[in-house]
């Protein structure tokens, strides 16, 4: 555990001592296990030392108490209130990039992890050496209606069903490429390690009442690479190229066959892209 912004964090860093440090911000619920060993292990391969971590309200890091409010809207499946921001979680991760690294970090986010680190370089410029946001948004996100209506069918997750329900979830709005049998596993794995699905009801609340950031993303000066599948149903393209267009000289990679996840045939492509543009800094 990391002590970092007055909470506990579980986290892990790989690489060299010397590496240039990186830093991989996880989405919705997601917890450090769920970033591909492969990608990780690339990554040191170019000479990152790299720091994933749980989010607050995910895996095994320090939950936030629900309020007696979001208690009783949890327990009737309804939306809860926000007890936090998107830019309270950038902050996290502006205190661990100083406990851990003591330098400025190139950050990559992963869809709420995008919105993550697009805040962190807003509001912490002094820590972010670059940016990308991958699959990500500079708002609420949009999604395609018919992954929506999908998604409201398979109804809320639950203890007996969660391996179950995250699995649906990630074939609804995987891409052609997404490998069921590799799914179970990290769900599996994940499920296993830890389970707060009122944690994650916690963290869409920060992202659905955190403020647009399309005007104060048109202010970064640190290189920035924008990443979306062309595919994505659950954070269309448009959300990508909305981020991009409001950073302004952002380099926009679109990878035609990936939805809202990274598969094995993305990460020799993703790390390229990402090696390339710290090469400029």
């Amino acid at each position: 555990m990391v002590t970092a912004n007055g909470r506990n964090f579980a986290t892990v860093v790989d690489g060299y001592d010397d590496g240039v440090p990186l830093v991989l911000v996880n989405g919705l619920g997601s917890q450090l296990v769920s970033w591909p060993v492969e990608m990780v292990e690339l990554l040191v391969s170019r000479g990152f030392r790299v720091l994933s971590f749980d989010n607050r309200d995910a895996g095994l890091t320090e939950p936030t108490p629900l309020t007696d409010a979001n208690r009783a809207a949890f327990e009737r499946s309804e939306p809860l209130e926000a007890q936090y921001l998107v830019s309270d979680m950038a902050d996290d991760t502006a205190a661990l990039i100083g406990v851990v690294f003591d330098e400025p970090a190139h950050v990559v986010g992963v869809s709420m992890g995008g919105m993550v680190v697009q805040q962190l370089a807003i509001d912490h410029p002094g820590v972010v050496a670059s940016l990308t946001s991958v699959m990500s948004s500079p708002g609420r996100p949009a999604s395609a209606p018919s992954v929506l209506e999908a998604l409201i069918e398979l109804g809320p997750s639950t203890a007996e069903n969660a391996v179950e329900h995250a699995v649906q979830t990630y074939i609804l709005t995987g891409g052609p490429e997404a490998d069921p049998v590799a799914i179970r596993q990290r769900v599996e794995t994940e499920v296993a390690r830890a389970y707060n699905p009122e944690g994650q009801a916690l963290q869409m609340a920060g992202v659905w009442h955190s403020p647009d950031r399309t005007d104060a993303l048109g202010g970064l000066a640190m290189p920035a690479l924008v990443v979306h599948g062309a595919v994505d149903p659950l954070v269309t393209p448009r959300c990508g190229h909305a981020t991009a267009e409001a950073i302004g000289d952002a380099t926009m990679l679109e990878i035609d066959d990936m939805g809202h996840w990274m598969e094995p045939v993305h990460f020799s492509q993703l790390v390229a892209a990402i090696t390339s543009m710290v090469a400029t800094t």
